[in-house]
């Protein structure tokens, strides 16, 4: 892991910490804000502490170092789980698959707890910032939790050359992330001043906990239908009926994070339901 610090700034640079008040329903000014700002855990409202703002006498200062984020401060990095295959074969038949569960840890508050801002990855605006929300659950200190992901595959020899075959898979959902652009005027009320880049500026908060809200599930099945052709000698030729995402499933992949009127609308999905035929040829 490789990180950013600022050398030319330290923490009496930097205003004491303060928090900002979440969007909710009750104080945004459109409909649409009020349906995304309800989309929020817990409908949104509540405090996000543990930021900071550089003062502005020491606005725009950097000496940036990049190093690895175990030089700045403790990283601790645990993954757990359990992995189960199955694997069945019979007469002209074949299943395989299996269940994968782990839960992934990644506690990085020490990178942040040193004297000079930091950002993790290179280069980026550097801070203080480790956000804190009521549960006292912060953003560098993250937990997946066990999401099981379950796939499995099988095979069926029919008469005359032909083979059937199938995909089923239901995987976790991707993580929703939320970034806010909280105004100056929201944050000047706790901050006691303007930020340090002026009444237009903005400041951004993390409004969700990393690996905290999830995506639904993807139930995906694929199928296959084989023709195998024996030609003279040592030579084949199959011929491939497939047929993806059987369901025409439109699970979302990934959601819109910044907060607006577009909060957590899809900005990807799955490719619908999609027939191929195709070939292939060995000798």
């Amino acid at each position: 892991m490789i990180a950013t610090e600022n050398l030319a700034l330290n923490r009496a640079s930097f205003s004491p910490s303060f928090c900002v008040t979440a969007p909710s329903p009750a104080n945004q000014t459109t409909a649409e804000l009020q349906k995304r700002a309800a989309m929020l855990p817990g409908g949104g409202g509540y405090p996000v502490c543990g930021l900071y703002d550089v003062l502005p006498a020491f606005n725009g200062l950097a000496n940036n170092l990049v190093t690895a984020a175990k030089n700045i401060g403790d990283i601790k990095q645990t993954n757990t789980g359990v992995t189960l295959d199955l694997d069945v074969r019979v007469k002209g038949a074949r299943l395989s698959g299996g269940l994968d569960m782990r839960n992934d840890k990644v506690d990085n508050c020490g990178v942040f707890a040193g004297d000079h801002p930091v950002n993790v990855g290179i280069g980026g605006a550097t801070t203080f910032d480790t956000a804190t929300y009521a549960d006292r659950s912060r953003t560098c200190n993250t937990e997946t939790g066990y999401r099981p992901d379950l796939k499995f595959s099988g095979s069926y020899e029919l008469p005359f050359g032909f083979q059937t075959s199938a995909t089923l898979q239901n995987a976790s959902g991707p993580a929703i992330a939320g970034t806010w652009a909280a105004p100056n005027s929201v944050v000047s009320a706790s901050l006691g001043r303007n930020l340090a880049a002026g009444a237009t500026a903005t400041k951004t908060v993390n409004l969700i906990e990393p690996q905290s809200v999830f995506g639904e599930r993807l139930t995906q099945l694929d199928m296959r239908l084989s023709k195998r052709i024996n030609l003279p000698g040592t030579a084949r030729l199959a011929i491939n009926a497939e047929l993806y995402n059987l369901a025409n499933s439109n699970w979302i992949i990934a959601y819109t994070p910044t907060f607006g009127t577009s909060f957590q609308r899809p900005s990807q999905v799955l490719s619908p339901r999609m027939f191929k035929i195709g070939g292939q040829f060995d000798f």
